[in-house]
């Protein structure tokens, strides 16, 4: 069985990065775009990893879902914008679809 969905790498987030180089290469996106995506990932892979997920397969839309409720409480702390918290649930959910 293959981890992190066969990405070439056992680290969530150099798979994460792998996936989104591969989309650059093919020109799904641009260099900027990859590299906002990554900063978001590797910022999700953080936190997946302190919730006990080491693995792109054991990633649900409900720990997605825990993770954007934490970052709309930051928002409502105001420590991070609104559009920088739906930045970050979108880069997740576009590596997670380029996997």
């Amino acid at each position: 069985m293959s981890r992190n969905y066969g990405l070439g790498h056992r680290n969530m987030n150099k798979a994460g990065a792998l996936a989104l180089e591969r989309a650059r290469v093919a020109k799904e996106i641009s260099y900027e775009t990859e590299h906002r995506y990554a900063q978001s990932w590797s910022q999700f892979t953080s936190w997946a990893k302190e919730q006990g997920i080491n693995r792109m397969e054991h990633i649900t839309a409900t720990l997605v879902t825990q993770y954007g409720r934490g970052l709309a409480d930051q928002v409502r702390a105001e420590s991070t914008a609104a559009s920088t918290a739906q930045n970050r649930v979108s880069a997740v959910n576009r590596v997670m679809h380029m996997a």
